[in-house]
């Protein structure tokens, strides 16, 4: 049995690493898209996406794959989408897990937009921001440049975009430590934070860092995603390893009946 794990986050990497780990009757295949860099995994990598390869609905069909596991990233629609119309279209069985959002607490100051046009109107009332959002298109970063005397921006791979003389390129890749960001918001005296409500522990550290600085977040929600398959994203690694185990248990044991009834 084949099965695909859609990646590029820690998530991903612990989940595939824990089915290595058991030495299933599977054979697993890990895409990334190749931004940050490579996966270190001990199992075929893709990296780069499945363009090259006649998408990825093709890709499916040629490889066999039995299963789609989805462990992109929350802001990943695209990919998302392409995974669960692809499985409808093959009838493939596909799981997506969706880490949980961060929530505020007592002593933030959040403020949350659905959409970079209203985000971006609110930053009149700042001058250093420290912008965490991960690749930006150029008419964003320009447009916070504009508004903002200084800017932090930081991302885990190689900008993508043209910088202003006032905006500082930081290439750094979590987890962050809170003594670290204490010190990053400090030096850059920063007033306000940008990010993405991205979830999960390797990044959080930044908003415990804001909250003991009082420092504002200007929060982008997550989008709104059209699922288009029958499938109910799960917020726990375990519950999705052990559906994982259930369904290779239950394809063994198809699989040895049909093989005694020949």
């Amino acid at each position: 049995m084949k099965v695909l794990v859609l990646g590029g986050t820690s998530d991903a990497r612990r989940l595939t690493t824990k089915l290595i780990a058991i030495a299933l009757p599977i054979k697993i295949i890990y895409s990334v898209a190749g931004l940050v860099g490579k996966a270190q995994l001990d199992c075929q990598v893709i990296s780069g996406g499945f363009s090259k390869t006649g998408g990825l609905q093709h890709f499916l069909e040629r490889e066999n794959i039995a299963l789609v596991l989805d462990l992109t990233h929350p802001y990943a629609i695209s990919i998302s989408s392409q995974a669960q119309s692809a499985c409808t279209q093959l009838n493939l069985a596909y799981w997506q897990f969706v880490r949980p959002q961060w929530q505020a607490q007592s002593g933030d100051n959040w403020h949350s937009f659905n959409d970079w046009t209203s985000l971006l109107k609110s930053l009149k009332n700042y001058k250093r921001a420290l912008v965490t959002t991960g690749q930006l298109q150029q008419v964003q970063i320009d447009t916070i440049a504009s508004v903002c005397e200084q800017v932090c921006y930081r991302t885990a791979a190689l900008s993508q975009v043209v910088l202003a003389e006032n905006v500082k390129w930081i290439k750094a890749k979590g987890p962050f430590a809170l003594e670290d960001e204490l010190a990053l918001f400090k030096q850059l005296q920063s007033d306000v934070l940008i990010c993405k409500n991205a979830g999960g522990a390797a990044t959080s550290a930044k908003l415990e860092a804001a909250r003991i600085l009082g420092v504002d977040v200007l929060m982008l929600e997550r989008p709104a995603a059209e699922r288009v398959i029958d499938s109910v994203p799960l917020q726990d690694l375990d519950s999705l390893l052990a559906l994982v185990l259930e369904y290779v248990n239950e394809h063994a044991v198809v699989n040895s009946t049909k093989n005694d009834n020949k």
